[in-house]
């Protein structure tokens, strides 16, 4: 019975996945909301709500439902990254994002050419024709540079709160988005 569960959950992922190619979040989230229920530990139905929540800037949701799945999976390199750009963007300080920047960090396994297997089953889809090779590439660029930004606000923070420097770190946390162009 899991299995079919599942399944169901997976398909109607799978769906979603549409729908946020055409930016109709709403409708994400709705069927991400079902996955969800069909099957509680969904890391991608989790990673759906967070960043759909994030974009249709429902911070107070996007932030409780990755910290639910942080409670599941902690060392997962998207949620922690996710959950510091829901704080970042909904204007908190940058000193409450510090422990996920530094989870990500220390967890980060993204590698050239590599990402989740479920993304290439999702770039499988009728009808999409993507370069797997080329789009592992650029998600690969993408991660590395803002893992670069994370530690430059990393670096900023720590060399602030032990009194070796004067910086400001709320000040610099430009960049870190999705489809940033360069991170700052």
């Amino acid at each position: 019975m899991h299995f079919i569960r599942w399944i169901q959950s997976y398909l109607l992922l799978l769906k979603a996945s549409a729908y946020q190619g055409n930016h109709q979040f709403d409708k994400v989230i709705q069927l991400a909301l079902k996955a969800k229920a069909l099957d509680p530990r969904s890391l991608m139905a989790f990673l759906f709500l967070g960043d759909d929540y994030h974009r249709l800037k429902r911070y107070r949701e996007a932030k409780d439902i990755v910290h639910e799945a942080l409670t599941m999976y902690p060392h997962d390199e998207q949620l922690n990254q996710l959950m510091v750009q829901i704080l970042v963007d909904s204007g908190e300080s940058i000193e409450s994002a510090i422990p996920y920047i530094k989870t990500y960090l220390t967890y980060r396994t993204r590698k050239k050419g590599k990402f989740p297997k479920w993304m290439y089953v999702m770039m499988k889809l009728p009808g999409k024709k993507v370069d797997l090779d080329a789009y592992g590439d650029y998600l690969y660029e993408q991660s590395n540079s803002w893992a670069q930004w994370a530690q430059r606000v990393l670096d900023r923070y720590e060399k602030k709160t032990s009194g070796k420097g004067n910086h400001d770190t709320d000040a610099d946390i430009s960049g870190h988005g999705e489809g940033s162009e360069k991170a700052e």
